[in-house]
């Protein structure tokens, strides 16, 4: 066994107790980045449709149609409702938009409302077809918008909506605390799902093109279920892309600036993380096989189940070697494993940094530090 221990904030004797609670949303805004109301820069303005539409038609408002297709989208009578409450002039909720790109509005809020009014309008391959109305029934049912005689089309696009429009001054994490406030109806989003929703195109094609790696589902497996496999590779970019000091905060609010880095990173800056990130698998998989990020490796009996945890640190630690120093590491790969499989079993301030709190501070820090440190000791032998 390494006799070399490493132990929380460079004590010799821990006495580290975790929480036994999980940090939710809430918790990583205000106990790491508590908001100044000043700072919050919304706007509420009235618009006519019209002047939505157009930004429709022009594609200046991101409809985000790969997560409406992951969400549930409304039925075809849902969104004839709506045009029937437009067309009989009942005053819709509020819109919420980021307004951050004046040629880019992201949807905080009323994404299924604005995909019924462009497919009403705007959508001539497949029309919306009027069904179910209420009020209107007996002139409209079946009708589309090229149906409606010209004064009712005029009064639909007259009519009037209020937004309340997020200016560009306003903090990131404001943004993402407005979202997760007024996204309260059906089934909440997680904390991906919303950093999803607001993020440019160019970003969320990168996660998505990072989660379908063959060697990520193999070591992992699917864990698309919610977007889990993206934020996965939204970790290993943040700790790539953030200095030790910028890493030494709390995980939600770390991601969300990450974020915010890739929707200023260029192609080849997303090309490089994309490369590093598959180098790192390559590397997992050729070290640990099929015990990669288990928490149990020789233990008979035990179920071996993969630690998102686990995958964070030694996706870090892999991609950090030269490849001089990752050939001396495989030719210690026995002696690698059974000092892990002693950290997993042994070292309980390590193994409630990987099963408990996971998302504090103190625990990031900590499981990163024991590992670099195990990678330290097996290299230093060779």
């Amino acid at each position: 066994m390494l006799k070399e221990r490493l132990m929380p904030n460079g004590r010799k004797d821990s006495c580290y107790l975790a929480q036994e609670d999980e940090m939710s949303y809430w918790d990583g805004v205000s106990d790491s980045s508590p908001f100044n109301s000043s700072e919050i820069d919304v706007a509420s303005v009235t618009l006519s449709l019209d002047s939505v539409i157009e930004r429709m038609q022009c594609d200046e408002i991101d409809l985000n149609t790969d997560f409406q297709r992951r969400a549930e989208i409304w039925t075809v009578v849902q969104m004839s409702r709506l045009i029937e409450s437009i067309l009989i002039q009942l005053p819709l909720p509020v819109f919420y938009f980021d307004v951050s790109s004046e040629y880019n509005w992201q949807i905080i809020d009323g994404l299924q409302r604005l995909n019924a009014i462009k497919r009403f309008v705007l959508d001539k391959e497949r029309p919306l077809k009027l069904k179910g109305l209420e009020f209107l029934s007996a002139e409209l049912n079946g009708a589309t918008y090229d149906d409606l005689p010209r004064p009712m089309q005029r009064r639909f696009r007259e009519f009037q909506i209020i937004t309340h429009q997020v200016r560009p001054s306003t903090p990131l994490n404001i943004k993402y605390s407005i979202f997760m406030r007024v996204n309260t109806g059906g089934t909440p989003l997680n904390s991906q799902e919303i950093r999803h929703a607001l993020a440019p195109t160019h970003v969320r094609e990168f996660l998505a093109r990072c989660s379908e790696y063959p060697d990520f589902i193999e070591l992992m497996g699917d864990r698309s279920r919610r977007m889990k496999d993206q934020e996965l590779v939204l970790r290993f970019v943040a700790y790539e892309i953030f200095n030790s000091r910028e890493t030494a905060r709390n995980l939600v609010v770390l991601l969300n600036e990450a974020v915010e880095r890739l929707r200023r990173a260029d192609r080849d800056e997303l090309d490089r993380l994309a490369r590093l990130f598959a180098l790192s698998l390559e590397r997992s998989k050729a070290l640990f096989g099929s015990e990669a990020f288990v928490k149990h490796l020789f233990q008979e009996g035990s179920k071996k189940r993969k630690s998102v945890a686990l995958f964070e640190v030694w996706m870090r630690q892999l991609s950090k070697l030269s490849e001089s120093d990752f050939s001396k590491l495989c030719a210690k790969r026995d002696r690698l494993l059974h000092e892990l499989d002693e950290t997993l079993t042994d070292n309980q301030d390590f193994i409630r940094s990987l099963s408990t709190n996971t998302q504090a501070i103190q625990n990031i820090e900590y499981r990163h530090a024991v590992t670099h440190h195990l990678v330290k000791i097996i290299l230093r032998e060779t």
